[in-house]
This record gives structure tokens, C-alpha cells and sequence, in this order.
């Protein structure tokens, strides 16, 4: 997979991360070097217990009564990776660059060091059904029939007028509730190959989607549990 350059990719943190990549993996064996050994790890979207990026968010949205609204028909794939799941890759790559150390390169089709690998639990899901998913796991069930789909022009109508009262009122030192970046993200299919880590790596996923879903679900019942048990204490 190709890493966009400026010309193509707006986001600077998506941006930026791809410089750094780029930069990391050109530094392998810099200057004939086999003790300068480095790999990049590429995650699909990231998910678990103590996640306050992707799951901790969707949970709040939940508790809020947001479940019961997505952007489009619902029909974009994703690719997640449990946090469990995405630390053994990290630590199979580990052990692969210590294997090579100090050694001539390894024939391509093994090779690690100066790699980038996709990691993921290798099932993509429909985004917003695993949404709702893990709000059903938290605690916060939503019926089918009970979701409201709003069309992707109305989203983006939404979140540019978003975007504006936002700027407005804080002159860009707060981010909007909804953005046109956000829409987007939430309604396009973000699925990717993830046979280069499990062929090199021998990277398989220990823990399936489902039960992911569920462990991360429980996690977060019981921290709201114990939230709600020191309140009762204040």
C-alpha cells in the first residue's frame, strides 16, 4: 500500500506519520549497518479495553442515545485489530529484526527488517454494525429497527455547518461535534490485505472479533460500575 504524499493527503497527522514511516524504514541498514535494523507496523482501525480513541468514544456516543444514528446505508466494510491481537504482531516483529541481527539480508520473501506490514483481525465488518456491537456489549443495546440512517449529503451539510459554528465561536481551539472529515471517514469501506504479516510474520490473531467485541464490552460495564460506586462514596 502506497503512502500518500502531501499532494494527495490533507490530514496532517495521517501525513505526518507517513513521513515518519518513510524515514524509519530508510534507515535499515543504513550505511551497510545490520545493527540498524527497523519495521513499521500498520494497524487497521485499533480497538480494546482502555481505549479511549475507538471504543471509549463509541461507548460515550452510546450512553449518550447516539447509537441510533449512522451516516449512509450502513454498508461500508472495515478492518479492525484488538489491542491483544496487535501486540503479538509488535512482538513477532520484534523477534524477527533480533533473528537478523548483525546478519546479511534474508531473502525477500522472509525478509522483515525495512518492511511495513497490515496488521488485522482478518474479518472485516460492516463499520456501523460493529458500532453497534460494542455498545450491545457495553450495555447500551439499539434495535435495527430502531436506527436512523441519515443520508451522507445531509451529514456533510451537517458537519460543514458544524465546522463553522465551531470556528465561530472558539476560533478553531475546539473541534466540532461532526465534520465533514469525520463523515467521511464513517461512511466510506476501509479494508486492506493482510496476507504479508500472516505469510512473513506468521501473524495470526488469537482472539476473534466476537469475542473481542464482548471483552472490550465488559471491561468498559465495569469500569462504569465502579464510576458509579465511588460517586455513591463522595
Amino acid at each position: 500500500m502506497p503512502v500518500l504524499g502531501s499532494q494527495s493527503q490533507t490530514l496532517i497527522y495521517s501525513l505526518t506519520k507517513g513521513i515518519a514511516e518513510t524515514e524509519i524504514l530508510a534507515a535499515n541498514r543504513s550505511d551497510g549497518d545490520a545493527s540498524m535494523l527497523t519495521v513499521s507496523i500498520r494497524p487497521a482501525l485499533i480497538f480494546g479495553e482502555r481505549d479511549d480513541t475507538c471504543a471509549g468514544k463509541i461507548i460515550a456516543n452510546a450512553r449518550q442515545g447516539k447509537a441510533h444514528y449512522q451516516f449512509g446505508s450502513g454498508k461500508n466494510l472495515c478492518d479492525l485489530v484488538y489491542i491483544p491481537n496487535l501486540i503479538d504482531a509488535h512482538i513477532l516483529a520484534a523477534k524477527a529484526l533480533v533473528r537478523a541481527y548483525g546478519k546479511a539480508p534474508p531473502a525477500p520473501e522472509i525478509r522483515v527488517d525495512g518492511e511495513a506490514f497490515l496488521v488485522l483481525n482478518e474479518k472485516p465488518v460492516l463499520f456501523w454494525e460493529f458500532q453497534r456491537n460494542l455498545a450491545a456489549s457495553a450495555g447500551y443495546p439499539v434495535k435495527p429497527e430502531e436506527v436512523l440512517a441519515i443520508p451522507i449529503w445531509l451529514a456533510f451539510c451537517m458537519g460543514a455547518i458544524s465546522e463553522w459554528i465551531t470556528w465561530v465561536f472558539t476560533l478553531g481551539k475546539k473541534a466540532p461535534i461532526i465534520s465533514r472529515r469525520t463523515v467521511r471517514a464513517s461512511t466510506i469501506p476501509r479494508t486492506f490485505n493482510g496476507e504479508k504479516a500472516r505469510r512473513v510474520l506468521g501473524y495470526r490473531p488469537k482472539i476473534n472479533l466476537e469475542e473481542a467485541v464482548a471483552r472490550t464490552g465488559r471491561w468498559y460495564r465495569e469500569e462504569e460500575r465502579k464510576q458509579a460506586e465511588a460517586k455513591k462514596r463522595i
